[in-house]
């Protein structure tokens, strides 16, 4: 078998509704879901096909053929935004490892580490400070136009489990720097 860096991967069109979550990575999911202190701040139903579109550029779903049918191993996260958000029939970009080419023990290892570096990872947007130069970095346009209704700083700080004092201004009473701009 190939070593995971050395695994080639071509990019297919597959209907979205014909994509599948294994049930052995759909439970890993689930469980890393529900116990990640960082859950996703917003549902897949609040975001617009355009940024299910991004999603689906930035965070590719990655998946194998098996008995002709295609299973997602990475990028679930995206695979469920696009099935809540996307129509059945929507073609959307797939990342395919020729099944052949890779162990059943490689697809789990990439699998389990795709949900763990994404968990591990989005742990750092816990950080009010962190949040507060996303929103500034990011903007209320841009957060407008992929999450409706989750643009204004109150909205976006408790999506975080914050309140919008807490994210954008305690931090100039506490340290004098100004991660926010005037209120929204």
């Amino acid at each position: 078998m190939a070593e995971l860096s050395e695994i080639s991967i071509d990019v297919v069109q597959w209907r979205v509704e014909d994509v599948h979550i294994p049930p052995s990575v759909n439970t890993l999911a689930d469980l890393v879901a529900s116990k990640s202190p960082s859950s996703p701040y917003i549902s897949p139903s609040d975001l617009t096909c355009f940024a299910v579109r991004l999603l689906l550029l930035t965070q590719p779903i990655i998946s194998y053929e098996h008995a002709g049918k295609c299973y997602c191993i990475c990028g679930i996260r995206t695979l469920q935004a696009a099935k809540t958000c996307l129509k059945p029939d929507d073609l959307v970009p797939v990342h395919m490892i020729e099944k052949s080419s890779i162990s059943d023990e490689q697809l789990i290892q990439l699998a389990q580490s795709d949900l763990y570096l994404k968990s591990f990872f989005s742990m750092f947007a816990r950080d009010p400070d962190v949040l507060a130069q996303m929103y500034n970095i990011i903007g209320k346009g841009i957060l407008k136009h992929i999450a409706p209704g989750h643009h204004t700083k109150s909205k976006f700080a408790q999506d975080a489990d914050y309140s919008r004092q807490r994210v954008f201004y305690e931090r100039i009473k506490n340290d004098g720097s100004d991660s926010s701009t005037q209120p929204a």
